[in-house]
């Protein structure tokens, strides 16, 4: 009975660690970049189409004080992914913003959150830009 109750608890701690996910598509990221200082529009440029098996949060001070609570992802870490991978959508990261140093090892702090979404060819979860997926209805 003891081993019994030791497998039922060890499956129902073991496998994905998600159970509900969304049908969605992956769409080439865009971010908007503030320019202090300056009036009107503020310029878009695309981000790399990569997902990374994980993330940490970390507490980065921000340009007018305090801190605020960070996605930390490197270029480098990051897999290539093609825009027609079928996925699914799982969640979003807890923080809104990410602060992620290119593969020119140069940091970037960026308004802009990660999302979980589970790759459907190989059924593995990983994580991507929020603006990388577009969920469908």
């Amino acid at each position: 009975m003891i081993v019994f109750g030791l497998i039922v608890i060890l499956s129902a701690c073991g496998g994905s660690s998600s159970n509900k996910t969304t049908p969605a598509n992956l769409k080439n990221p865009k971010i908007e970049v503030k320019v202090y200082g300056s009036e009107g529009t503020n310029p878009e440029f695309s981000l790399p189409l990569l997902i990374w098996p994980s993330f940490k949060y970390q507490e980065i001070p921000m340009f007018r004080g305090g801190k605020a609570t960070f996605c930390v992802i490197n270029e480098t870490d990051g897999i290539p992914i093609k825009i027609d991978t079928p996925i699914e959508f799982i969640e979003d990261a807890t923080c809104f913003r990410t602060y992620f140093t290119s593969a020119d090892q140069l940091p970037h702090k960026y308004e802009i959150g990660l999302v979980k979404i589970k790759v459907l060819d190989t059924q593995e979860e990983y994580w991507t830009w929020s603006r990388a997926v577009e969920v469908l209805k």
